[in-house]
């Protein structure tokens, strides 16, 4: 994460906060799209999206209360896949919100949602899939509920995030069997 600034500012901001949430509530952070962001054409570069939503996803988890416990039994979230699908550009120097959503799990991922919202406007969306790990062993998603504190069951996926998590299977064991992984 290249961010390590705006990650102290966060937990800070999250350490105060009293309104904690429920696992698949929407969690928001604000950010400020800084010169340092934007790339030649003067908005947020792509990049950045990813790291943005590495933040939003530690918010996300501080609000959920899950975080302090994961960490302390050294389960660590990984990436597996992601992708965004950019509407319009985030401008330089203002406010700009990314609210974050888990849309479901099965055994092994947990699957996020990221809407970045500038002046009320969807900017863009970036859907995340995921994995836990400890000790570089896969966590079953069911265990890391448990030792965050939740006793859930998965929402059933959005259509068009089966269809992604689907693609990003087929990538993922196309490039396996070519040999180049």
């Amino acid at each position: 994460m290249n961010l390590v600034f705006r990650l102290i500012l966060l937990v800070l901001k999250k350490l105060w906060r009293v309104d904690p949430r429920q696992p698949l509530e929407t969690s928001e952070v604000e950010f400020i799209c800084l010169p340092h962001d934007c790339d030649f054409h003067g908005h947020l570069t792509n990049s950045r999206y990813a790291s943005f939503c590495d933040l939003a996803r530690i918010g996300a988890m501080f609000d959920q209360g899950s975080l302090t416990k994961l960490l302390r039994e050294g389960c660590t979230p990984v990436i597996t896949a992601q992708e965004a699908v950019h509407y319009k550009e985030i401008a330089p120097l203002q406010k700009f919100q990314v609210k974050s959503t888990i849309l479901g799990w099965d055994e092994r991922f947990w699957i996020f949602r990221h809407d970045f919202y500038q002046k009320g406007q969807l900017k863009a969306s970036v859907l995340a899939k995921g994995i836990f790990v400890r000790r570089k062993k896969l966590i079953p998603f069911a265990k890391v509920l448990e030792i965050a504190g939740h006793q859930l069951t998965s929402p059933p996926l959005p259509a068009y995030a089966v269809e992604w998590n689907r693609q990003s299977d087929v990538l993922y064991q196309n490039i396996k069997r070519s040999g180049d992984y």
